[in-house]
């Protein structure tokens, strides 16, 4: 577990937090399907912060905060429409990545493949 003074350093910065927009740009809505995107984009701040035990429990916290650190700077890589790919099939930063990689090598492969594979045409 992480050290109490540690601890107590990550909660004196999460305090100061001014603006909670400027680390959570999503704002919850009823009126439009947000909800995955916000959960995540949340709960990678406030585990950051290693506070997530104040909204869901865990096994191993210390974990989890290095786990939202990793994700956040691989969410802070990749265009929006696949951060939303990412968040609704990826429980961890490993499997996100696994996720990322997937989705790009296998088109790769199938590029490969494709230009490989003489197109017949009728005329």
């Amino acid at each position: 577990m992480l050290q109490s003074a540690a601890v107590l350093n990550l909660h004196a910065l999460a305090i100061t937090v001014q603006n909670i927009h400027s680390l959570v740009s999503i704002i919850l809505n009823l009126k439009i399907r947000s909800y995955n995107h916000w959960h995540e984009a949340f709960l990678l701040i406030v585990g950051k912060f290693s506070l997530q035990r104040h909204v869901k429990k865990l096994d191993h916290p210390d974990w989890a905060r290095m786990d939202n650190v990793v994700y956040s700077l691989l969410l802070g890589t990749i265009a929006n429409d696949l951060v939303e790919t990412v968040m609704e099939h990826s429980a961890t930063t490993h499997a996100s990545y696994t996720t990322i990689e997937t989705q790009f090598l296998g088109n790769q492969e199938r590029l490969k493949f494709s230009t490989l594979t003489p197109s017949f045409t009728t005329s």
